[in-house]
């Protein structure tokens, strides 16, 4: 299950956009991150789980959007990670306006995981 906390600035994101955004990344971060020869390893648009949060005064940042995905750690999706960070990066680019910029991290984790 891919955690993924998206940080943005309210003055450059409007909420139409992160709006836009939220609903198109599940069904990005899936396709990218599946792992179909492995049945532990295989992705849905339910199983991305999203975090917002907008910066604050205190807050530090050098772009208007940050988007920051843990994932499970599987080798099949080691081997690629860079071919899956810029399918990723080119679906939100896509959508954004050309003075937007920001950065996906994805972040391998072990782990594991249990719905109750």
């Amino acid at each position: 299950m891919p955690w993924v906390e998206m940080y943005w600035n309210p003055d450059a994101i409007t909420d139409d956009l992160l709006k836009r955004i939220i609903s198109m990344l599940p069904s990005v971060i899936a396709r990218a991150f599946d792992v179909p020869d492995d049945p532990d390893g295989r992705l849905t648009v339910d199983d991305i789980e999203i975090k917002t949060d907008e910066f604050n005064d205190f807050d530090k940042y050098s772009n208007p959007l940050n988007i920051i995905i843990r994932t499970e750690d599987y080798e099949a999706r080691r081997a690629n990670l860079r071919e899956r960070i810029r399918s990723v990066k080119a679906a939100i680019k896509e959508m954004l306006p050309e003075n937007i910029h920001g950065f996906v991290w994805v972040r391998p984790v072990e782990g594991a995981f249990e719905e109750f």
